[in-house]
């Protein structure tokens, strides 16, 4: 019993700590992208006229206005919510999927319903952090100007509704994939 019990922690441990490398190597290489994208997605809004002509433009005005860091910006809410995130849908997926077939449930179908149980329990996590993320991202200020710190009023101002429509935009997105 106690072999089988060890098993179990040892599966479940490598199933999050892949899950945890994963996140952390996907935010830190893929985040300046991420910024650059939603620099593109808030332009040109409230009568501002369109201030990137392309991702490399874009990268090139953040660099020379705002710093090298820029593009990091609002990096500190994924860090610290994919590895975790990742983690949790490595382990969830496994754990759903282990469920679906004690009860007899195999094939491909049990692998949808897994991953959608897993979609659906990283939806919960991520929500409130995405909202943080975004927020941090329209800054237009130096580096050393933005902080975590600012988010803390928006999200105790508006966090009902706002972490609702995000978790079901969230949501709608994860079941799309």
């Amino acid at each position: 019993m106690e072999d089988r019990n060890n098993s179990y922690v040892r599966k479940a441990a490598k199933h999050l700590i892949a899950g945890g490398c994963a996140g952390f190597s996907e935010i830190c290489i893929m985040h300046p992208l991420d910024v650059i994208k939603t620099r593109f997605q808030i332009q040109g809004g409230s009568g501002e006229s369109n201030m990137y002509t392309s991702i490399l433009d874009c990268f090139k005005k953040m660099m020379k206005s705002e710093g090298p860091l820029s593009v990091y910006k609002g990096i500190v809410p994924p860090l610290l919510v994919e590895s975790p995130k990742r983690a949790a849908k490595f382990f969830s997926f496994e754990l759903y999927k282990s469920i679906l077939n004690t009860h007899n449930y195999t094939g491909p179908w049990s692998l949808v319903l897994a991953g959608l149980g897993s979609g659906l329990t990283e939806g919960v996590i991520v929500t409130p952090f995405e909202r943080v993320k975004v927020h941090l991202q329209a800054q237009k200020n130096k580096m050393s100007e933005v902080g975590v710190y600012v988010c803390i009023p928006l999200l105790a101002k508006d966090a009902n509704a706002i972490i609702y429509l995000e978790y079901c935009r969230s949501l709608l997105k994860v079941c799309v994939r």
